[in-house]
């Protein structure tokens, strides 16, 4: 069973969060599903449903790789909530 993870990324004043979600997505293994839900000024709010029962560790992980790659230098992981229903 694939468990929804409820993700919030946070970029400097001025970064376009679209864009960055965009990026994060690219970045996801592909047998990930990924729904841009809202973006604010510098914050961008993503559902994540990885395949099978990943932990939600193994899924900071993988975001937290994401994150790390230059094209999303300068943006952080600020809430991930595992089990929220699919949207």
């Amino acid at each position: 069973m694939c468990t929804t993870y409820l993700l919030r990324i946070s970029g400097a004043a001025g970064a376009a969060p679209e864009t960055a979600a965009v990026r994060l997505i690219a970045t996801l293994p592909a047998d990930w599903g990924a729904i841009l839900l809202h973006c604010t000024r510098n914050t961008a709010t993503l559902a994540l449903v990885p395949p099978g029962a990943l932990p939600a560790a193994a899924v900071g992980d993988a975001v937290d790789a994401a994150l790390d790659t230059p094209a999303l230098r300068g943006w952080t992981r600020k809430d991930l909530a595992a089990g929220v229903p699919p949207p």
